[in-house]
């Protein structure tokens, strides 16, 4: 049993808590006991990167490093 499950979203183009309305997800994560977390205003850790790739380290959401577990549910766009 997890100690904690959280709903992740970071929206490019929106307010995320207009997105986690919009889908309803309140009502997914009382169902499941889960938090919803706005991934644009979690606080980032830096994250090293292999040499050659254009850059020192990228910027990760504390929510996501810390996770045991991550389940990336990428959604369609046209």
């Amino acid at each position: 049993m997890p100690k904690e499950i959280l709903i992740g979203e970071g929206s490019a183009d929106a307010y995320t808590t207009q997105g986690f309305r919009f889908q309803n997800m309140g009502y997914i994560a009382a169902r499941y006991g889960a938090k919803l977390v706005d991934l644009n205003l979690e606080e980032g850790i830096k994250i090293p990167v292999p040499p050659g790739l254009g850059r020192d380290y990228v910027m990760i959401p504390r929510a996501i490093v810390k996770s045991d577990i991550l389940i990336s549910l990428p959604v369609f766009k046209l």
